[in-house]
């Protein structure tokens, strides 16, 4: 699994940065970050068919074991809400901001054992993003 970032950083608009896997032979999984003021959104997508299955907000809180509070909504028949409540609940906790994740990985005919590749490299991919955007 390699993982690659990209950044591009304009004075006059909010740093934005590019993050990619390689999870899997026939799945890659992109991710951009955009800081919103001291919060963050991000867009985590990948494998043949991009789409936005959930969305989650998180707000860090000051209780280490809990970490942040997180609300998912997801759209039906998808099944992107726990990537989604990973990502969130990890990036607020880490960079003790708000964070919302909107999550769409597709691959067709995926094993439990690719899922859990799948979901290994969003856990690497939001810790690539917190290593980015906490040395920032």
């Amino acid at each position: 699994m390699g993982l690659e970032t990209a950044s591009s950083v304009n004075p006059a608009s909010p740093k934005v940065r590019a993050f990619s896997v390689q999870a899997l032979d026939r799945c890659t999984i992109f991710a951009l970050a955009n800081q919103c003021g001291g919060d963050l959104a991000i867009t985590v997508y990948g494998g043949s068919s991009h789409h936005i299955g959930a969305v989650a907000l998180a707000q860090p809180e000051d209780d280490p074991v809990r970490q942040a509070t997180v609300s998912v909504l997801a759209a039906f028949g998808h099944r992107d809400d726990e990537v989604a409540r990973r990502m969130a609940k990890q990036l607020a906790g880490f960079l003790h901001c708000t964070v919302s994740a909107s999550v769409g990985i597709h691959i067709d005919d995926a094993s439990s054992d690719e899922i859990a590749i799948i979901v290994g490299a969003c856990d690497q991919l939001a810790d690539a993003i917190a290593d980015a955007y906490r040395t920032n």
